[in-house]
Protein backbone atom coordinates (compact mmCIF):
# COMPACT_ATOMS: atom_id res chain seq x y z
CA UNK A 1 0.00 0.00 0.00
CA UNK A 2 1.23 3.53 -0.74
CA UNK A 3 2.13 6.14 1.91
CA UNK A 4 -1.13 7.94 1.20
CA UNK A 5 -3.05 4.74 1.86
CA UNK A 6 -1.36 4.17 5.18
CA UNK A 7 -2.00 7.79 6.14
CA UNK A 8 -5.72 7.27 5.50
CA UNK A 9 -5.68 4.13 7.66
CA UNK A 10 -3.94 6.05 10.51
CA UNK A 11 -6.53 8.82 10.40
CA UNK A 12 -9.30 6.22 10.44
CA UNK A 13 -7.75 4.49 13.47
CA UNK A 14 -7.46 7.75 15.42
CA UNK A 15 -10.99 8.78 14.53
CA UNK A 16 -12.41 5.41 15.51
CA UNK A 17 -10.62 5.45 18.91
CA UNK A 18 -11.56 8.98 19.97
CA UNK A 19 -14.89 7.96 21.57
CA UNK A 20 -13.22 5.09 23.46
CA UNK A 21 -10.38 7.31 24.77
CA UNK A 22 -12.89 9.88 25.90
CA UNK A 23 -14.76 7.21 27.85
CA UNK A 24 -11.58 5.90 29.54
CA UNK A 25 -9.91 9.24 30.32
CA UNK A 26 -12.88 11.23 31.50
CA UNK A 27 -14.99 8.36 32.93
CA UNK A 28 -17.97 9.57 31.01
CA UNK A 29 -19.44 6.04 31.23
CA UNK A 30 -18.88 3.12 33.63
CA UNK A 31 -15.72 1.01 33.09
CA UNK A 32 -17.71 -2.10 32.21
CA UNK A 33 -19.56 -0.25 29.50
CA UNK A 34 -16.30 1.24 28.29
CA UNK A 35 -14.72 -2.19 28.02
CA UNK A 36 -17.69 -3.40 26.05
CA UNK A 37 -17.44 -0.37 23.86
CA UNK A 38 -13.75 -1.13 23.39
CA UNK A 39 -14.48 -4.62 22.09
CA UNK A 40 -16.94 -3.17 19.69
CA UNK A 41 -14.38 -0.60 18.63
CA UNK A 42 -11.77 -3.29 17.99
CA UNK A 43 -14.23 -5.16 15.78
CA UNK A 44 -15.02 -1.91 14.02
CA UNK A 45 -11.32 -1.26 13.46
CA UNK A 46 -10.86 -4.68 11.86
CA UNK A 47 -13.80 -4.07 9.53
CA UNK A 48 -12.57 -0.54 8.85
CA UNK A 49 -9.11 -1.83 7.94
CA UNK A 50 -10.54 -4.15 5.29
CA UNK A 51 -12.87 -1.44 3.99
CA UNK A 52 -9.98 1.01 3.60
CA UNK A 53 -7.86 -1.70 1.98
CA UNK A 54 -10.62 -2.52 -0.49
CA UNK A 55 -11.05 1.19 -1.24
CA UNK A 56 -7.33 1.55 -1.91
CA UNK A 57 -7.36 -1.53 -4.17
CA UNK A 58 -10.28 -0.11 -6.17
CA UNK A 59 -8.46 3.21 -6.58
CA UNK A 60 -5.35 1.41 -7.81
CA UNK A 61 -7.34 -0.65 -10.31
CA UNK A 62 -9.19 2.41 -11.59
CA UNK A 63 -5.90 4.25 -12.08
CA UNK A 64 -4.43 1.29 -13.99
CA UNK A 65 -7.48 1.00 -16.26
CA UNK A 66 -7.38 4.73 -17.02
CA UNK A 67 -3.68 4.47 -17.84
CA UNK A 68 -4.28 1.53 -20.19
CA UNK A 69 -7.05 3.40 -21.99
CA UNK A 70 -4.81 6.39 -22.58
CA UNK A 71 -2.02 4.15 -23.87
CA UNK A 72 -4.41 2.22 -26.12
CA UNK A 73 -5.79 5.45 -27.59
CA UNK A 74 -2.28 6.76 -28.25
CA UNK A 75 -1.21 3.57 -29.99
CA UNK A 76 -4.42 3.39 -32.04
CA UNK A 77 -4.19 7.05 -33.04
CA UNK A 78 -0.58 6.61 -34.15
CA UNK A 79 -1.38 3.45 -36.09
CA UNK A 80 -4.30 4.96 -37.97
CA UNK A 81 -2.41 8.15 -38.67
CA UNK A 82 0.32 6.17 -40.36
CA UNK A 83 -2.30 4.56 -42.58
CA UNK A 84 -3.23 7.88 -44.19
CA UNK A 85 -2.51 8.13 -47.90
CA UNK A 86 -1.27 11.08 -49.88
CA UNK A 87 -3.04 12.44 -52.97
CA UNK A 88 -2.48 10.77 -56.31
CA UNK A 89 0.94 11.15 -57.84
CA UNK A 90 1.39 12.25 -61.47
CA UNK A 91 2.31 8.67 -62.43
CA UNK A 92 -0.93 7.30 -60.99
CA UNK A 93 -2.96 9.89 -62.89
CA UNK A 94 -1.25 9.21 -66.20
CA UNK A 95 -1.67 5.44 -65.78
CA UNK A 96 -5.44 5.93 -65.72
CA UNK A 97 -5.69 8.57 -68.43
CA UNK A 98 -7.43 6.17 -70.79
CA UNK A 99 -10.36 5.89 -68.37
CA UNK A 100 -10.79 9.63 -68.07
CA UNK A 101 -10.91 9.05 -64.31
CA UNK A 102 -7.97 8.81 -61.98
CA UNK A 103 -8.22 6.66 -58.83
CA UNK A 104 -9.41 8.61 -55.83
CA UNK A 105 -6.72 8.65 -53.13
CA UNK A 106 -8.73 9.90 -50.19
CA UNK A 107 -6.63 10.77 -47.14
CA UNK A 108 -7.82 8.71 -44.17
CA UNK A 109 -8.08 9.70 -40.51
CA UNK A 110 -7.03 13.29 -41.04
CA UNK A 111 -7.01 14.96 -37.64
CA UNK A 112 -5.24 17.66 -35.66
CA UNK A 113 -2.45 15.28 -34.67
CA UNK A 114 -2.05 13.23 -37.86
CA UNK A 115 1.54 12.05 -38.24
CA UNK A 116 3.40 13.51 -41.21
CA UNK A 117 5.62 11.17 -43.21
CA UNK A 118 9.19 12.54 -43.22
CA UNK A 119 10.58 13.57 -46.62
CA UNK A 120 14.17 12.42 -47.17
CA UNK A 121 14.23 12.77 -50.97
CA UNK A 122 16.91 15.46 -50.97
CA UNK A 123 19.46 13.31 -49.12
CA UNK A 124 18.63 9.86 -50.53
CA UNK A 125 17.79 10.29 -54.24
CA UNK A 126 20.06 8.51 -56.73
CA UNK A 127 20.68 9.93 -60.22
CA UNK A 128 20.96 7.79 -63.35
CA UNK A 129 24.31 8.27 -65.14
CA UNK A 130 24.02 5.49 -67.73
CA UNK A 131 21.23 3.02 -68.59
CA UNK A 132 21.70 -0.29 -70.41
CA UNK A 133 19.09 -2.82 -71.56
CA UNK A 134 20.21 -6.37 -70.75
CA UNK A 135 17.11 -8.18 -72.01
CA UNK A 136 13.89 -7.04 -73.64
CA UNK A 137 11.05 -9.53 -73.85
CA UNK A 138 7.37 -9.26 -74.82
CA UNK A 139 6.43 -8.71 -71.16
CA UNK A 140 9.45 -7.65 -69.09
CA UNK A 141 12.61 -5.64 -69.70
CA UNK A 142 15.78 -6.17 -67.65
CA UNK A 143 17.86 -3.05 -67.12
CA UNK A 144 21.31 -2.40 -65.70
CA UNK A 145 21.91 1.23 -64.75
CA UNK A 146 24.85 3.14 -63.34
CA UNK A 147 23.72 5.66 -60.73
CA UNK A 148 25.30 8.47 -58.76
CA UNK A 149 24.79 8.00 -55.02
CA UNK A 150 24.05 10.83 -52.57
CA UNK A 151 27.76 10.91 -51.58
CA UNK A 152 28.85 11.27 -55.24
CA UNK A 153 30.07 7.70 -55.72
CA UNK A 154 28.75 5.41 -58.47
CA UNK A 155 26.92 2.10 -58.12
CA UNK A 156 25.08 -0.42 -60.32
CA UNK A 157 21.35 -1.06 -60.17
CA UNK A 158 19.76 -4.08 -61.87
CA UNK A 159 15.97 -4.03 -62.11
CA UNK A 160 12.97 -5.17 -64.12
CA UNK A 161 10.73 -2.74 -65.97
CA UNK A 162 7.09 -3.78 -65.56
CA UNK A 163 4.06 -2.18 -67.27
CA UNK A 164 1.99 -2.23 -64.08
CA UNK A 165 -1.04 -4.33 -63.20
CA UNK A 166 -4.51 -4.33 -61.67
CA UNK A 167 -6.16 -6.69 -59.17
CA UNK A 168 -9.92 -6.98 -58.68
CA UNK A 169 -11.71 -8.26 -55.57
CA UNK A 170 -15.09 -9.50 -56.87
CA UNK A 171 -17.67 -9.45 -54.06
CA UNK A 172 -21.12 -11.00 -54.32
CA UNK A 173 -24.19 -9.50 -52.67
CA UNK A 174 -24.09 -12.15 -49.92
CA UNK A 175 -20.56 -11.11 -48.91
CA UNK A 176 -18.67 -13.97 -50.53
CA UNK A 177 -15.68 -13.22 -52.76
CA UNK A 178 -14.50 -14.85 -55.95
CA UNK A 179 -10.99 -16.29 -56.10
CA UNK A 180 -9.01 -18.28 -58.61
CA UNK A 181 -6.36 -20.99 -58.51
CA UNK A 182 -3.54 -20.72 -61.02
CA UNK A 183 -0.24 -22.55 -61.49
CA UNK A 184 2.63 -20.09 -61.16
CA UNK A 185 5.70 -21.51 -62.88
CA UNK A 186 8.37 -19.47 -61.00
CA UNK A 187 6.91 -20.70 -57.69
CA UNK A 188 6.44 -24.24 -58.98
CA UNK A 189 2.97 -24.64 -57.46
CA UNK A 190 -0.68 -23.62 -57.68
CA UNK A 191 -1.37 -20.26 -56.03
CA UNK A 192 -4.68 -18.80 -54.81
CA UNK A 193 -5.31 -15.22 -55.92
CA UNK A 194 -7.91 -12.62 -56.73
CA UNK A 195 -8.31 -11.96 -60.47
CA UNK A 196 -5.48 -9.77 -61.78
CA UNK A 197 -3.56 -8.90 -64.90
CA UNK A 198 -1.07 -6.50 -66.43
CA UNK A 199 -1.90 -3.25 -68.16
CA UNK A 200 -1.99 -3.27 -71.93
CA UNK A 201 -0.23 -0.38 -73.73
CA UNK A 202 -2.11 2.90 -73.23
CA UNK A 203 -4.71 1.12 -71.07
CA UNK A 204 -6.04 2.75 -67.92
CA UNK A 205 -6.36 0.95 -64.60
CA UNK A 206 -10.18 0.89 -64.53
CA UNK A 207 -10.40 -0.39 -68.11
CA UNK A 208 -7.87 -3.09 -67.24
CA UNK A 209 -9.90 -4.10 -64.15
CA UNK A 210 -13.07 -4.45 -66.23
CA UNK A 211 -11.28 -6.44 -68.93
CA UNK A 212 -9.43 -8.80 -66.59
CA UNK A 213 -12.53 -9.57 -64.53
CA UNK A 214 -14.53 -10.39 -67.64
CA UNK A 215 -11.77 -12.41 -69.34
CA UNK A 216 -10.70 -14.48 -66.32
CA UNK A 217 -14.06 -15.01 -64.60
CA UNK A 218 -16.80 -14.09 -67.08
CA UNK A 219 -18.30 -11.67 -64.56
CA UNK A 220 -19.11 -8.02 -65.08
CA UNK A 221 -19.67 -5.58 -62.22
CA UNK A 222 -22.12 -2.76 -61.62
CA UNK A 223 -19.47 -0.67 -59.88
CA UNK A 224 -15.76 -0.59 -59.20
CA UNK A 225 -14.27 1.05 -56.10
CA UNK A 226 -10.61 1.98 -56.14
CA UNK A 227 -8.86 0.89 -52.92
CA UNK A 228 -5.13 1.52 -53.19
CA UNK A 229 -1.90 1.12 -55.14
CA UNK A 230 0.88 -1.19 -53.95
CA UNK A 231 4.47 -1.71 -55.09
CA UNK A 232 5.11 -5.43 -54.43
CA UNK A 233 8.82 -5.63 -55.34
CA UNK A 234 10.44 -2.25 -54.69
CA UNK A 235 14.01 -3.58 -54.59
CA UNK A 236 14.26 -4.73 -58.22
CA UNK A 237 11.07 -3.98 -60.13
CA UNK A 238 9.03 -0.96 -61.24
CA UNK A 239 5.80 -2.95 -60.89
CA UNK A 240 2.76 -1.36 -59.27
CA UNK A 241 -0.67 -2.91 -58.73
CA UNK A 242 -3.89 -0.91 -58.47
CA UNK A 243 -6.50 -2.73 -56.39
CA UNK A 244 -10.25 -2.45 -57.02
CA UNK A 245 -13.33 -3.79 -55.26
CA UNK A 246 -16.01 -4.94 -57.74
CA UNK A 247 -19.65 -5.16 -56.62
CA UNK A 248 -22.96 -5.93 -58.28
CA UNK A 249 -21.66 -8.97 -60.17
CA UNK A 250 -23.38 -10.52 -63.18
CA UNK A 251 -22.24 -13.89 -64.51
CA UNK A 252 -21.17 -14.33 -68.13
CA UNK A 253 -18.79 -16.28 -70.34
CA UNK A 254 -15.10 -15.92 -69.64
CA UNK A 255 -12.48 -15.54 -72.37
CA UNK A 256 -9.13 -16.86 -71.20
CA UNK A 257 -5.95 -16.09 -73.10
CA UNK A 258 -4.27 -18.91 -75.02
CA UNK A 259 -2.26 -21.02 -72.60
CA UNK A 260 -4.09 -19.62 -69.56
CA UNK A 261 -5.68 -22.13 -67.18
CA UNK A 262 -7.68 -21.04 -64.11
CA UNK A 263 -10.09 -22.61 -61.65
CA UNK A 264 -12.64 -20.38 -59.88
CA UNK A 265 -14.20 -20.79 -56.42
CA UNK A 266 -15.92 -18.64 -53.82
CA UNK A 267 -15.23 -18.14 -50.12
CA UNK A 268 -16.25 -15.93 -47.24
CA UNK A 269 -13.97 -13.12 -46.12
CA UNK A 270 -13.26 -14.84 -42.74
CA UNK A 271 -12.21 -17.97 -44.63
CA UNK A 272 -9.82 -16.00 -46.83
CA UNK A 273 -8.43 -14.22 -43.77
CA UNK A 274 -7.79 -17.57 -42.09
CA UNK A 275 -5.97 -18.87 -45.17
CA UNK A 276 -3.82 -15.75 -45.08
CA UNK A 277 -3.10 -16.22 -41.37
CA UNK A 278 -2.13 -19.87 -41.76
CA UNK A 279 0.06 -19.26 -44.82
CA UNK A 280 -2.14 -21.08 -47.30
CA UNK A 281 -2.43 -17.82 -49.25
CA UNK A 282 0.92 -16.07 -49.69
CA UNK A 283 0.41 -14.01 -52.85
CA UNK A 284 1.22 -10.50 -51.62
CA UNK A 285 -1.44 -8.63 -53.61
CA UNK A 286 -4.12 -11.03 -52.36
CA UNK A 287 -2.90 -10.69 -48.78
CA UNK A 288 -2.97 -6.88 -48.95
CA UNK A 289 -6.33 -6.88 -50.71
CA UNK A 290 -7.79 -9.10 -47.97
CA UNK A 291 -6.50 -6.78 -45.25
CA UNK A 292 -8.05 -3.82 -47.05
CA UNK A 293 -11.34 -5.66 -47.42
CA UNK A 294 -11.44 -6.41 -43.68
CA UNK A 295 -10.86 -2.74 -42.85
CA UNK A 296 -13.53 -1.59 -45.30
CA UNK A 297 -16.15 -4.08 -44.10
CA UNK A 298 -15.50 -3.18 -40.45
CA UNK A 299 -16.02 0.50 -41.22
CA UNK A 300 -12.51 1.43 -40.07
CA UNK A 301 -11.50 2.67 -43.54
CA UNK A 302 -14.02 4.60 -45.70
CA UNK A 303 -14.48 3.72 -49.34
CA UNK A 304 -13.75 6.05 -52.22
CA UNK A 305 -16.51 6.95 -54.64
CA UNK A 306 -17.63 4.03 -56.82
CA UNK A 307 -16.97 4.15 -60.56
CA UNK A 308 -19.20 2.60 -63.17
CA UNK A 309 -17.95 1.14 -66.41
Amino acid sequence: MSAAGWFIVLLALVGANLPFLNQRLFAAVPLKAAKKSGRIRIAELIVLYFVVGAFGFCLKRARAIASNRVGSFTRSHSRYSLCSRSPASPSSISSNAADGVSPSRTTLFRGPHMAELPNHDAVLTETCVESRTVHEGPFLTLKCDTVRLPDGKHATREYVQHPGAVMVIPMFDDGRVLLESQYRYPMGKVMVEYPAGKLDPDEGALACAVRELREETGYTAREYVYLTRVHPIISYSTEFIDIYLARGLTAGERKLDDGEFLELFTATVPEVSEWVRTGKITDVKTVIGTFWLEKVLSGAWPLAQAQSK
